[in-house]
């Protein structure tokens, strides 16, 4: 007979003393949410919390739904260290079925329905560990279990009020573990704002680095380069689809492969097994442009020294005789992806052909020196935003190492 653990992996230095079994309705009161759609407002007082408002990393996400105030919506006001936990997901996958949210200003948010209110009673748990608690992957996955339905995933609260989680008893180690977590969570806040701050510095150079339609050259300029650009067909500046004989085996790159500009993993495959539509091969400098939802902006400068890479016909390969680095700045441009997409044939799936694509006229300054220029400069604004987002995940997979050790 297994016997069950009582304490942490990973506990803070003063407290010892076993955790305690107690079931969910223990932790406070609950009121289950109410469909709030006819009083929604474009300018009401409350914010609204539905669904649409979890995030995977619990937390709030403000869908721009507001509630006007009336006598309904009073009997819906969350109060400050409320929890408000969604009892129903779309699927499964949409991996926020019991995730919680907590409150952090009275008279702010509304609860709709799908979600649970649950008053803490304060006096026995601190509102920062009984969320950080409930959101744990490994506590949350009780609730996850106990869901139900096939396309929409839902679990009702008579059914999961009975869960049972270890806590501490000690008010003082739930508040040492919830400031803890509190801290790291500011961190990574912190962390994904530097990174989303970047993205958009690096759209904004984008939109000022370029020339704008009709004009002769762009709103700002790299120092020492003078003169106007000139607007040549795509299909000027490079080698479109150039053929090439596949090894016996290689590594394949398909369109999940490259996420931005960056890849993300190949595949290895044989020539004989491979794809139908395995058939570019890859030489250091080549621009790999997504033809399939080009939207999405998942294009690939290769410049690794390997020779035994294949990628996909969902991507259009561009040998150009101009600066790649340019290049893959210049068809990250969002008016670059709206000429692409009048282009496009499909709705679901839009995609351009490759002798649409050498068609768009795009704007290049004559000396080859600012292109590379040009190009180097995005190119280390990619590689801080690689950097950023690396720092990111790892924060946030110290988090859950952390989680994983620190409850029970």
């Amino acid at each position: 007979m297994s016997i069950r653990q009582q304490t942490p992996q990973i506990r803070f230095t003063g407290f010892s003393e076993d955790w305690t079994l107690r079931p969910m309705e223990d932790f406070g009161s609950s009121v289950g949410g109410t469909s709030l759609e006819s009083e929604f407002a474009k300018t009401g007082k409350y914010k609204v919390i539905s669904i649409g408002s979890y995030s995977k990393n619990s937390t709030y996400t403000d869908q721009g739904i507001r509630a006007s105030e009336n006598e309904k919506t009073k009997k819906k006001v969350l109060n400050k260290n409320d929890l408000a936990m969604v009892l129903n997901d779309k699927t499964l996958a949409g991996n926020i079925i019991g995730r919680a949210l907590l409150i952090d200003e009275d008279e702010k948010y509304v609860f709709n329905q799908r979600t649970q209110r649950l008053i803490l009673d304060q006096q026995k748990y601190y509102p920062k560990f009984m969320y950080q608690m409930l959101n744990a992957d490994n506590i949350r996955e009780k609730i996850v279990k106990s869901s139900q339905g096939n396309t929409q995933i839902y679990v009702n609260w008579s059914g999961i009020k009975h869960l049972k989680y270890t806590l501490p008893n000690s008010m003082q180690e739930q508040i040492a573990i919830g400031n803890f977590f509190q801290n790291i969570d500011q961190t990574i806040a912190l962390q994904r704002r530097k990174h989303e701050q970047t993205q958009t510095l690096k759209q904004s150079l984008l939109s000022k680095m370029f020339p704008k339609k009709g004009q002769k050259q762009p709103e700002i300029r790299l120092a020492g380069f003078s003169g106007d650009w000139v607007e040549i067909e795509l299909g000027g500046i490079g080698d479109f689809n150039p053929s090439g004989v596949l090894p016996d085996n290689f590594n394949y790159v398909d369109l999940e492969s490259v996420s931005g500009t960056k890849l993300l993993y190949s595949r290895k495959e044989s020539r004989e097994q491979a794809p139908s539509r395995a058939q570019r091969l890859a030489k250091e400098g080549d621009l790999f442009y997504q033809a399939v939802r080009p939207y999405q902006k998942n294009n690939y400068l290769f410049n690794l020294h390997y020779t035994d890479f294949v990628f996909s016909t969902g991507y259009i390969q561009i040998r150009p005789y101009i600066s790649s680095d340019f290049l893959l700045s210049y068809i990250q441009k969002d008016s670059f992806v709206y000429d692409v997409l009048k282009e496009c044939t499909g709705t679901s799936y839009p995609a351009i052909t490759t002798s649409s694509l050498k068609k768009i006229i795009i704007s290049t300054p004559l000396q080859s020196a600012e292109q590379t220029a040009i190009g180097q400069f995005f190119k280390q604004l990619d590689d801080t935003l690689s950097l950023q987002a690396k720092q990111l995940k790892t924060l946030e997979n110290l988090k859950q190492a952390l989680l994983a050790k620190m409850f029970v």
